[in-house]
């Protein structure tokens, strides 16, 4: 009975202990991975600042018709293995905003940041949200959001970490 405990614990999905490691070897995050076509709905880089703070550069396909990307940089801190950032003031995250590949400026780029921020704000709400990574099946990793300490399945899903030049794109 005992090793048929153990076996059974084996294959429940591990937290990763360092989830950000890919990243510190130049990787980039894949969100959503569809490796057919691959493609991502979000593209992330992280930056490791001298000073031990944790940056993420992000593109991340909103829609598809018409395709529209959104761009973001987003401070970020670990809680033990835990990824978080804060989302009291989500507009001010948005680096950039595209339209069928054409870059907003000034005051599109300003109206359409305040629009995204608050229907962005209205969804997650404000406070700490933080993601649980654990090991899945094809190199693939199960993420887990939880906001202010209360799980949001519906905001989970799956990253890849893949190499900076290997042609993945940003698409819905």
């Amino acid at each position: 009975m005992f090793l048929t405990l153990a076996a059974a614990l084996a294959l429940l999905p591990q937290q990763i202990e360092d989830p950000l490691a890919p990243a510190r070897e130049g990787k980039l995050m894949c969100v959503s991975p569809n490796t057919e076509a691959k493609t991502c709905s979000g593209l992330v880089t992280y930056s490791f600042e001298a000073d031990g703070a944790i940056v993420t550069e992000a593109r991340t396909a909103v829609s598809a018709a018409p395709p529209i990307v959104l761009l973001t940089r987003t401070p970020m801190h670990m809680r033990g293995a835990l990824e978080c950032s804060r989302t009291d003031d989500f507009a001010s995250q948005i680096t950039g905003v595209e339209i069928q590949g054409q870059a907003l400026a000034g005051d599109q780029l300003n109206g359409m940041r305040q629009i995204i921020g608050a229907q962005a704000q209205q969804m997650l709400g404000t406070g700490e949200m933080c993601a649980a990574y654990h090991s899945a099946a094809d190199d693939k990793v199960r993420y887990e959001i939880t906001m202010e300490g209360v799980a949001k399945p519906e905001l989970g899903g799956e990253i890849l970490w893949i190499d900076a030049n290997a042609g993945w794109t940003v698409a819905i």
